[in-house]
């Protein structure tokens, strides 16, 4: 795999946050007014994929001031699984998750 990791993401019940270049921005979710969030599977799917989009997602946040957009790669199933079940949580404390 030849990809550069230029920050992380965390996924949390209760926040998202985004490391890069040394800023740190944490976002609430239940303070959050919408989020998008597209995901294309995960890296190596047996489905054909194309390759710039293989494992790709992204989420773009929206607090009502600004929007972030990020990007992350989707590595294996379990990552997808795990996505999957934020989502629950998040449409239980009110996110609203659109494609």
């Amino acid at each position: 795999m030849n990809y550069e990791v230029i920050g992380s993401l965390f996924l949390t019940n209760e926040s998202i946050e985004i490391k890069e270049n040394g800023l740190k921005s944490i976002y609430k979710v239940n303070e959050l007014n919408k989020i998008q969030l597209k995901e294309n599977f995960f890296q190596n799917y047996t489905r054909m994929r194309d390759i710039i989009h293989d494992g790709i997602g992204s989420i773009l946040i929206d607090n009502g001031i600004n929007k972030n957009l990020v990007f992350f790669v989707l590595e294996n199933k379990s990552e997808l699984e795990s996505l999957h079940t934020l989502k629950v949580e998040w449409k239980k404390l009110g996110l609203s998750i659109w494609t």
